[in-house]
């Protein structure tokens, strides 16, 4: 990208609103490292915020040896805690630190000054059930494992923030028309018994990769994936639904 380009596209940003995206599910490691990398091709700074112990470093290969909750406690500088994943994009561990936190201030904040010794961030990507505050996304895949995963981390999010709207990425479906028909059984559910309006984000004519830091950028994105992922990572950003980076 040229530098004019990135320049432009980083002026969509500010510091005060930078979107804060939550992917959960089945394959949301290699999904939130996907978007990840689209947004920083695109000229973003991007933190990806790991909820599980290790899932995102799997994804992303690499290594990680704290948790946000060592910065927390002052056992290890936020620096320590950082780490740097593919095509720029940095990774927090905060597994343990999720379970300290009793609402939506305490997170924002405590990553927003961990994560602040890299500068800002035009983008969060939170792996895991989403946080409340955070825009949701939940994978889906035409498989009893994938839908139950699902479910799993709808039922979540109907107990801490019922009434909230959440979007589908469906994957390894067949067809649009097959990957429509998951999303439609399973969004009647979740509507029906939690309370759940479950939008359509987006289809991915591919599944993602288990290990997606395998596959070059440059060649992942001339796949029909890649251009899925890029339309949504930019539809993500630029769309109306925006939270605090910075409280």
């Amino acid at each position: 990208m040229r530098d004019d380009q990135a320049t432009g596209l980083r002026r969509l940003f500010r510091p005060a609103d930078a979107p804060v995206v939550a992917v959960g599910g089945k394959d949301a490691a290699a999904i939130a490292v996907h978007l990840a990398r689209a947004l920083a091709a695109d000229g973003a700074q991007v933190l990806v915020v790991d909820r599980t112990v290790g899932e995102i470093a799997t994804a992303a290969g690499i290594r990680t040896r704290y948790d946000l909750a060592h910065a927390l406690d002052g056992d290890r500088a936020p620096a320590d805690v950082l780490c740097d994943g593919p095509d720029g994009i940095v990774v927090l561990p905060a597994a343990r630190a999720f379970g300290r936190f009793s609402h939506e201030h305490d997170w924002r904040a405590a990553i927003a000054a961990s994560a602040a010794c890299r500068g800002v961030f035009d983008a969060w990507i939170v792996h895991g059930t989403p946080p409340v505050g955070a825009r949701g996304l939940v994978a889906l895949a035409p498989t009893a494992e994938a839908i139950t995963a699902a479910y799993a981390v709808l039922k979540d999010v109907a107990r801490v923030a019922r009434g909230t709207s959440i979007g589908a990425i469906v994957h390894k479906a067949a067809t649009p028309a097959a990957a429509r028909e998951v999303y439609a059984s399973v969004s009647e559910t979740a509507r029906r018994f939690l309370g759940i309006d479950l939008t359509y984000a987006s289809f991915l004519p591919e599944g993602p990769s288990a290990h997606p830091a395998t596959l070059a950028w440059p060649r992942l994105r001339a796949t029909s994936a890649g251009a899925a992922f890029i339309d949504l990572a930019r539809r993500l950003i630029q769309g109306p639904a925006r939270v605090a980076a910075h409280p």
